[in-house]
């Protein structure tokens, strides 16, 4: 019995499967591309994100704005602009959430009896520092985001 009939037939077999693999991989990826979402669509869905964020950030609704960023970084990831803003946003939010509590702090501080001063003091200075760290991040965030552009 002549084997190699058999050999050469599995082998040639075996190559055409590549090959119409290979095509129907190439068909498959070129479909998934033409119907993907632009860039523009991106960048607009993260505009809605960070107007959802801002509102929530006017509200003082600060645990919900943080949320939202955190949300257009994982639904989003390729509106690139819209992470950018997002990066200052997210500075803003701490800097406003380091003011309230510096607020809170204060006014604790000047209702408070002598006891509790040192440690109200030590957290309103924590508090300063933090507005303080924020404020040049925010800076720093703004000018690092003008460079790249």
């Amino acid at each position: 019995m002549n084997f190699s009939y058999f050999r050469s037939l599995i082998i040639n077999s075996y190559t055409y499967m590549k090959q119409i693999t290979f095509l129907l991989t190439i068909a498959l990826c070129t479909i998934i591309t033409a119907c993907g979402i632009s860039d523009k669509d991106h960048e607009a869905q993260g505009q809605i994100y960070l107007q959802k964020a801002r509102i929530a950030l006017q509200h003082k609704k600060f645990n919900i704005a943080k949320q939202i960023i955190k949300d257009l970084r994982d639904s989003v990831p390729f509106a690139i602009e819209a992470r950018k803003a997002g990066i200052l946003l997210m500075d803003s939010i701490e800097l406003r959430l380091a003011q309230e509590e510096l607020n809170v702090i204060n006014q604790r501080l000047m209702q408070s009896n002598n006891l509790s001063t040192d440690t109200l003091k030590n957290s309103f200075e924590e508090a300063c520092q933090k507005i303080k760290f924020y404020n040049r991040k925010l800076i720093h965030d703004k000018h690092a985001i003008k460079a790249m552009k």
